[in-house]
């Protein structure tokens, strides 16, 4: 059944349809082909999909559903979002002219206050002035060069700082960026700060300023935004703070400035009159700050990241390492000019930036003209942000995207000049960052240094895949966490350099090798007690690593003194036919008394017994574990030890033997040099001396003695190890023995002449 309408109905209906259609098509006309987003609330718009996640990693998962060219309204702030490499092509390319400003929130206001510097500064000649002082004066190549010697001297000051640490785990972070703010710093104003600490705050505080998320910026038009916040007063006190701090810097710089530096620069061409924007103090003030964050906390962050990368990949380091090592083998550290020869360590720092570029998002951008982008139209005022972060990972351009693979720019001729838009750490167009010249620098330098110098390993015997990766908030991507890592010097070469290095620049401050635990007064001692020295010295090396340090009471370790062998037993008579001989003590006699003893000082002495036994007694003295030799410092060590004592007598009784010696030797009258012994050629060259430091009768009986320890002691205990490991490795003692009387077939006995032939003996 049909329904009938009263005849007046259809005109009322199209009297109230036509407008509703004609305001619907006419607003769809004005607002033309708007980019597509996801759904809005009511005041907020869309932050409440950027809730919970870091933004970068939010906006790259928005796209994945709706596109690489997107609209948000962030608060009031409408935002277009740019998250693929054509996309960006056309934002930083074929339209950079119309995205070519940068948009200035409320609290960036408060910030700047009229002197926007150069990263905030609006488009125009103003800008144009200060992007051309920055490429030709401040970071030109030539410029960047000419502070190699600040980074060659703060270089120096970080492998330090890295080498004199206390064993165990190093902050590389707090290193790193010490290592680059100063570097910059000294690059800027011409002298390192006095408060580093100082200036790596308020550095850190600038940047939470440039985010642009506070309820002010959010909301621009609402009063009670700002009534609410916190946020203003904030600024406002870290504003005046920090421009305290470098009004302080400038008169510093100008009482004391020797070279030209950067601010040097800025002052100068402050000077020069004609300029139609002349540079306000206020302008040299913003623009340090802008060259201070950009020169060193974008690097520091590159830097750990790429350590970081390269630790959860240890054959990627193991090759980077091998490179390093390579370019630079035989030089004691690592030097710019063949920087240029490590390719892959440049592949692998591309490969950092493209999945950790400095700042995920660049910059934001503001739309000057309306233009289109991708064929949406992107309207004036609109802010324009690129996820430089998600267009390095989008699996369009990049093979395994998430991976860390330095090959895959090898030999694809991609670089970081913003010309290629898949890989735009930096940014690209009018707006890019001129100072990636000088950023590179200290990433390239501090990197290979560190990879050249130590090996590094990861606390607690963490796997690579456990090091945490998280990234924090903020405009650049920095570390969550600090990167603490364990260096280990590579070779003792190295150690050597440093310890010579670093004991002239630092004094005591170094980093020592590691050790055992100590107890209190006595150090390391007990380590050693009921084991012979070296065997305890061996287990000890084994826990501690190759090199170790000791302490013994006051004393540090030296490996030569207790690697002292005391001597063995007397000398005992030999044992009749078929009963076991005292072997040690036939060796000794042999050594000792028939060679060395009649060498030194000939077959004349009566006392020659005597004379043995006392040099036996010095050497249990020569080790210096006394309590004296533990503990030089204390005079109560010195009386309550009897060593003293008898090290005295000991030493009258040696005089008492050697004195007749030598005055016997003296009055010795032989005209045949064969029968010359050693004592007979030191008194010789005593007499026929003339030099600046003529041979005493002391420094004789002290060459006798010497000559007797090296030429007996060492030779008598080669001789019974030698023939302890024949006794237990049958098969050697036959084969030498086979050699042996092979040799002397037809012979009386073993003569010099013979034992050329002796291979395997020898």
């Amino acid at each position: 059944m049909a329904i009938e309408l009263p005849f007046y109905l259809a005109p009322l209906l199209l009297l109230l349809v036509t407008p509703i259609i004609v305001f619907f098509f006419t607003r769809h006309s004005a607002a033309g082909r708007f980019p597509p987003g996801p759904w809005a609330l009511p005041i907020i718009g869309h932050l409440h999909h950027l809730a919970g996640a870091l933004p970068h990693r939010a906006l790259r998962d928005l796209a994945r559903r709706h596109g690489p060219v997107m609209a948000l309204r962030l608060g009031e702030l409408p935002v277009v979002v740019a998250s693929s490499a054509d996309a960006a092509r056309e934002v930083m390319r074929t339209h950079d002219a119309a995205f070519a400003s940068r948009p200035l929130g409320r609290m960036a206001r408060v910030w700047y206050q009229g002197a926007e510097g150069l990263i905030f500064a609006p488009y125009g000649d103003a800008w144009r002035q200060l992007r051309r002082i920055c490429t030709l004066e401040l970071l030109s190549s030539r410029r960047v060069h000419s502070f190699r010697p600040i980074r060659d001297d703060e270089l120096r000051r970080l492998l330090s700082s890295v080498a004199a640490a206390p064993p165990a785990v190093v902050n590389l972070s707090k290193r790193v960026s010490a290592f680059v703010a100063d570097s910059a710093v000294r690059a800027i104003v011409g002298s390192r700060l006095e408060d580093g600490d100082a200036y790596l705050r308020f550095m850190r505080e600038a940047l939470e300023v440039l985010p642009g998320m506070s309820l002010p910026d959010l909301f621009p038009s609402s009063r009670l935004a700002w009534l609410v916040s916190s946020r203003p007063r904030w600024v406002q006190n870290r504003r005046v703070r920090i421009r305290e701090f470098m009004d302080s810097i400038i008169r510093e710089h100008q009482e004391n400035s020797l070279d030209e530096d950067l601010l040097d620069v800025l002052l100068r061409l402050q000077k020069e009159a004609g300029s139609q924007h002349p540079l306000t103090t206020e302008n040299i003030k913003t623009v340090m700050l802008d060259m201070f964050i950009a020169g060193s906390e974008t690097s520091a962050t590159t830097f750990l990241w790429a350590m970081s990368e390269l630790m959860r990949n240890p054959s990627v380091m193991r090759k980077t390492q091998d490179e390093v090592r390579q370019a630079f083998e035989g030089r004691p550290t690592v030097d710019e000019d063949s920087l240029t020869n490590l390719h892959y360590l440049h592949l692998v720092i591309k490969e950092t930036l493209r999945l950790h570029p400095p700042a995920p998002l660049l910059l934001p951008r503001e739309c000057r003209i309306p233009c289109k982008v991708l064929g949406f139209d992107v309207p004036e005022g609109v802010q324009v942000i690129v996820n430089a972060w998600a267009i390095g990972r989008d699996p369009a351009h990049w093979d395994r995207p998430d991976e860390f693979v330095p090959e895959r720019f090898e030999g694809s001729g991609i670089g970081f000049k913003g010309t290629e838009f898949e890989f735009i750490p930096f940014g690209a167009g009018r707006r890019m960052c001129p100072g990636i010249a000088f950023g590179m620098a200290h990433i390239e330098l501090a990197l290979a240094a560190l990879l050249f110098h130590f090996d590094w390993e990861l606390p607690g015997g963490m796997a690579p895949e456990e090091l945490d990766m998280t990234e924090a908030f903020g405009v650049t991507a920095q570390r969550k966490s600090d990167l603490v890592l364990v260096p280990v010097q590579r070779v003792p070469e190295t150690c050597v350099i440093f310890l010579g290095l670093f004991r002239k620049r630092h004094g005591g401050n170094l980093r020592l090798p590691p050790g055992p635990w100590a107890l209190p007064v006595i150090g390391h001692l007990h380590h050693l007690a009921g084991a012979p020295p070296h065997r305890a010295l061996r287990a000890l090396a084994r826990r501690h690593g190759p090199l170790i340090m000791l302490r013994f009471c006051e004393l540090p370790g030296r490996g030569g003194l207790v690697a002292v062998r005391r001597l063995l037993g007397p000398i005992e008579s030999a044992a009749s036919a078929g009963v076991p001989i005292n072997l040690t003590g036939r060796i000794k006699a042999f050594v000792s008394d028939s060679s060395s003893v009649r060498a030194i000082i000939g077959n004349r002495s009566e006392h020659r017994d005597q004379f043995l036994r006392l040099v036996e007694e010095a050497l249990k003295i020569i080790p210096g574990l006394s309590l004296p030799d533990l503990f030089p410092s204390s005079r109560l060590a010195l009386l309550v030890s009897r060593v003293p004592g008898m090290i005295e007598r000991r030493r009258r009784a040696t005089l008492a033997i050697t004195d007749p010696l030598v005055q016997a030797h003296r009055d010795k009258v032989s005209d045949q040099e064969d029968d010359e012994d050693l004592l007979d050629v030191l008194l010789r060259l005593q007499m026929n001396m003339d030099g600046q430091h003529p041979l005493t009768t002391a420094n004789i009986r002290s060459v006798i003695t010497d000559l007797f320890f090296t030429g007996s002691e060492t030779s008598a205990t080669a001789l019974q190890w030698a023939m302890a490991e024949l006794m237990r490795n049958p098969r050697v003692i036959r084969k030498a023995q086979d050699e042996v009387r092979r040799a002397l077939a037809g012979h009386d006995t073993m003569t010099e002449d013979n034992l050329a032939t002796c291979i395997t003996c020898i």
